[in-house]
């Protein structure tokens, strides 16, 4: 397979892993009252990671 599809297929992913990622938390702090920090806590989320969430839940 070309690289450039691969890597297309691959940001495809980690965009849909994201997307993914995100309603969960918002379900997570919608059906536990609780903050976006905590649930991430919950779902392990760390590092880099949790920091590109922060941001983005900004937005919300």
């Amino acid at each position: 397979m070309c690289q450039a599809i691969k890597e297309m297929l691959q940001d495809e992913r980690e965009e849909g892993h994201a997307e993914e990622r995100m309603d969960n938390i918002r379900k997570i702090m919608k059906n536990l009252s609780i903050t976006v920090e905590q649930a991430m806590d919950i779902l392990e989320v760390e590092g880099e990671e949790r920091k590109k969430y922060l941001v983005m839940m900004q937005g919300f």
